[in-house]
């Protein structure tokens, strides 16, 4: 009887053509406008929290602050769209079902072309998980609760770190 044929072989070459594909729909797509509101480009978030009522609250806040918000309650969702659309800024729970923001933040910042300011949100965000957030490329974190003043002066943060 003769032997199987192995699959992997034929499936790394499709997972190498789907990552380079997905890198050419992210350059596309960032490349594509962004909402305008009042004649001046509106600041696109991704927000990804688990909690529904944090995803509301801050999509509310910040749309008040000039942002086109737009929110996942999975790290898994958070990166596909991250993929998909051209954020200036990822605002992600660091403990989320599937991906965790910390492990979104790896993938973005290996993939994502070009790159967005990530800042990580935690309840439990102590000093050796601060040291985790900042190694995975975050470029800083609020620990919840936290107002919408501090909220805004830490994208302010690390926008402006980002050329935004």
């Amino acid at each position: 009887m003769a032997a199987a044929p192995a699959l992997l072989p034929a499936v790394a070459p499709m997972a190498r053509r789907r990552r380079r594909t997905e890198r050419e729909d992210f350059r596309r797509r960032a490349a594509a406008p962004t909402p305008v509101v009042g004649g001046t480009r509106s600041p696109r978030v991704l927000i990804a929290d688990d909690d529904v009522v944090i995803r509301q609250v801050l999509a509310v806040r910040l749309q008040g602050l000039g942002f086109a918000p737009q929110t996942a309650s999975t790290g898994d969702r958070a990166y596909h769209l991250a993929l998909h659309n051209p954020f200036d800024v990822l605002l992600l729970d660091v403990s989320m079902p599937g991906l965790t923001g910390v492990e979104v933040t790896q993938l973005v910042r290996r993939l994502a072309v070009p790159q967005p300011a990530i800042l990580l949100i935690s309840a439990c965000v102590g000093g050796g998980d601060v040291g985790e957030v900042l190694e995975a490329g975050a470029d800083g974190y609020l620990r919840k609760p936290f107002g919408v003043a501090e909220l805004s002066a830490r994208l302010d943060e690390v926008m402006a770190a980002h050329g935004g």
